[in-house]
C-alpha cells in the first residue's frame, strides 16, 4: 500500500513538473500542433493531472467531496497561473486553453473516482 502511494506521489510530481516544463517551452514551427489541436492536448494532459492527484488523494485515504471540490479549483487556478506566466515565455495566453484545461481536470477528477474504489472521510 504504500509502494503505490508513493508511486502515486512520483508520477504526479514528475508529471506536473513535465508538463510546466512543456508549457512554457518556446516551440518551433517544425514542432507546433495544428490549429485546434493543442486544445485537445490542453484536455488530455489536465485530465492525466486531475486523474493522478485525485488517485493520490484516494490512496491516502483523503478523499472528500470537498477535497474534489478543491483539487479541481486548485487545477483551474494552477491553469490560469500556467496560461498567465507563457507571455513571460514567448507562448500566447489563451482563454480556450483554460477551458480545456478545466474541462479536462474535470474529467480526471471524475475518472479517478470510477477507477479506484472510494472510502470518502466524510461519511
Amino acid at each position: 500500500m504504500k509502494h503505490r502511494n508513493l508511486i502515486l506521489k512520483l508520477l504526479l510530481g514528475a508529471y506536473w513538473l513535465i508538463a510546466f516544463t512543456l508549457t512554457h517551452i518556446q516551440l518551433s514551427s517544425q514542432v507546433a500542433p495544428k490549429p485546434g489541436m493543442d486544445k485537445l492536448y490542453h484536455l488530455i494532459g489536465y485530465s492525466l493531472l486531475g486523474f493522478l492527484l485525485m488517485a493520490f488523494l484516494i490512496a491516502e485515504n483523503r478523499f472528500s467531496q470537498k477535497r474534489m471540490r478543491q483539487c479541481l479549483m486548485i487545477l483551474i487556478f494552477y491553469s490560469f497561473v500556467d496560461e498567465a506566466t507563457q507571455p513571460l515565455f514567448g507562448r500566447d495566453f489563451e482563454i480556450l486553453d483554460m477551458l480545456a484545461d478545466g474541462i479536462g481536470a474535470t474529467l480526471g477528477v471524475w475518472g479517478s473516482q470510477k477507477i479506484f474504489p472510494l472510502k470518502s472521510i466524510d461519511q
